[in-house]
């Protein structure tokens, strides 16, 4: 059976990302995998003023979060009667992504145009654009923003 990977951030973005694949997946009859990475939380400086101990509550907190957005998930996957399952990895998203991608052999990743600031993309770089480059199968790109309504037609004057 086919399997489409799923990044997610729980970012807005996040809900558009879950419908286009589901589309996707009800189209190829493939089974969906969910995967949401934890970052360590990236120190800038020599000393930021965080210990040990301040950045595995950080991390335990975060894994806590991401693990009770996961479980909704699949509440709402099970009453659609989705064939899907989740991962909680911890680490840096492009790499575990891409193994993940490679490990499933999936046959597409369906990921969203962004999920942080711009700020954020700069300084860190774009997870998307990580997954594009390195992606050993096609990546569905969900834009964060809605498509634009086409323009409405002047009604005819009778």
């Amino acid at each position: 059976m086919k399997s489409i990977l799923v990044p997610l951030d729980f970012s807005p973005v996040s809900k558009r990302v879950t419908d286009e694949a589901l589309h996707l997946a009800r189209a190829l009859k493939a089974r969906l995998v969910f995967i949401h990475v934890v970052q360590p939380p990236v120190i800038v400086t020599d000393y930021a003023g965080m210990t040990l101990e301040d950045t595995a509550i950080l991390m335990s907190d975060a894994r806590h979060s991401a693990a009770r957005h996961l479980v909704k998930l699949r509440a709402r996957l099970r009453t659609l009667r989705v064939n899907a399952g989740t991962i909680l990895e911890t680490g840096a998203p492009v790499p575990c992504i891409i193994e993940e991608a490679r490990r499933l052999k999936a046959s597409h990743i369906v990921i969203g145009s962004h999920g942080h600031t711009a700020f954020f993309d700069l300084l860190i770089g774009s997870t998307t654009c990580g997954v594009l480059k390195r992606s050993p199968c096609p990546v569905v790109v969900v834009p964060a923003a809605s498509p634009i309504a086409p323009p409405r037609r002047p009604k005819a004057r009778a």
